[in-house]
């Protein structure tokens, strides 16, 4: 049976899209024949589709294609019709990206799993096609073994009024394959969001949702906040060896101009609150500020201690 195609625009602008890349691989190679280094991705990508079901036979069938045309295109010795790739395309759920891009294994196990390659909305589009000038991420993402899911504790030093401590909740999950993470600042932590045009500060509590990445030493988190307005931060992190539950040390950093004495970078700590009832009360009732002399010690120390 086919599988659920993925959103795309109609028949004849795909139709006239594929010819032109057709086209344009043609022109690419010697004598008019196509490019070495291009047959065999779409042979490949055919092969993993083609594994996916019960038979090769049945898909050249259901394709309405012969046997030696469906032999051919998986030896990557000739190129689909226009009118072939569309029907391929259809019957298994994934664009013509399938000529030129090997498919990962997560996209092959999102097409055995949902029938159709993972969907993006329009407005992360851009964000999708810079990932993947990138290249594959999930070598960084780090391991539940490494960083548990569940509830943390940020202690950092508010970046404007240096006297005060700001605590607060940072929840770590697992996401279709990923690490995010997000937390709420406290209202009094606004300040340190101070509109660059406007110098106003923010209604809202921040919200700050992002990615959680592993790097040579520890963790890096990069957060993401649009409404309002645009803020971007970063929060690097390394583990704390000894501590009685997971604690890390390092650098929360904010995304934004020089403004006199107002510094952009300060030292935080992040503490794993234990799963337990009273424990995740107290972080529910947790003022989200007080002030830094009212710490304990070794808190306050670690804080304060001069950046690198």
């Amino acid at each position: 049976m086919p599988r659920c195609a993925p959103e795309r625009p109609g028949l004849e602008i795909i139709l006239r899209a594929v010819n032109l890349l057709r086209q344009i691989l043609l022109n690419l190679g010697e004598s008019g024949s196509v490019p070495d280094s291009v047959l065999p991705v779409f042979g490949e990508n055919l092969k993993e589709l083609c594994a996916l079901e019960p038979s090769v036979a049945q898909v050249a069938r259901d394709l309405g294609l012969s046997r030696m045309q469906m032999k051919r295109f998986l030896a990557s010795e000739s190129f689909p019709k226009p009118n072939q790739l569309k029907r391929i395309c259809d019957h298994f759920g994934v664009d013509a990206r399938i000529l030129t891009e090997r498919l990962t294994a997560r996209q092959i196990d999102h097409i055995a799993r949902f029938g159709h390659l993972p969907r993006i909305s329009d407005r992360n589009a851009e964000m999708k096609a810079a990932i993947d000038y990138v290249g594959d991420l999930s070598p960084f993402f780090p391991e539940s073994h490494e960083l548990q899911d569940g509830l943390y504790l940020l202690l950092t030093r508010s970046l404007l009024q240096r006297d005060t401590l700001v605590q607060a909740n940072l929840q770590v999950k697992s996401r279709h394959g990923g690490r995010v993470v997000r937390t709420v600042l406290p209202p009094q932590y606004a300040v340190d969001f101070l509109d660059d045009e406007t110098g106003t500060i923010p209604r809202k509590r921040p919200e700050l949702r992002g990615i959680v990445l592993r790097h040579s030493e520890g963790f890096c988190l990069q957060f993401y906040q649009s409404v309002p307005q645009r803020v971007s931060a970063t929060m690097v992190l390394a583990p704390v060896l000894g501590a009685d539950v997971a604690t890390f040390e390092g650098l929360y950093m904010i995304a934004r101009g020089e403004r006199g004495n107002m510094p952009r970078v300060t030292r935080c700590l992040v503490r794993r609150v234990p799963a337990t009832f009273p424990n995740l009360l107290a972080a529910a009732r947790r003022p989200g500020t007080v002030p830094l002399r009212d710490t304990p010690d070794d808190i306050r120390t670690a804080l304060e201690r001069p950046l690198a």
